[in-house]
């Protein structure tokens, strides 16, 4: 098995950025994501049948969204951390 060099930069929508941050799906006090992209689609990632997609999300840039989250000196842990990191977590937890 190959492994694939690590990613670098992002490729989250800020939608998707911020649904696995806060667990919410839509922006806070706009109607639209700064980055014109979809607003529907965190919706869709927290539906059962995205709930994959959305876990797969959270794994490819967990590193990525812990330091920014750590950075900003917010406490605790992110929603997907908490989702998908404890034990039982990755196929269980709600949105």
């Amino acid at each position: 098995m190959t492994r694939r060099p690590k990613q670098k930069g992002t490729t989250l929508t800020d939608g998707e950025r911020h649904l696995l941050l806060t667990g919410r799906p839509y922006p806070d006090g706009s109607k639209t994501w700064p980055d014109g992209s979809n607003k529907f689609w965190p919706f869709i990632l927290c539906s059962p049948g995205g709930r994959h997609l959305l876990r797969d999300l959270w794994v490819r840039h967990r590193d990525e969204l812990l330091s920014e989250w750590k950075a900003s000196g917010r406490r605790g842990l992110p929603w997907a951390a908490r989702q998908f990191d404890k034990k039982g977590g990755a196929n269980g937890g709600t949105v």
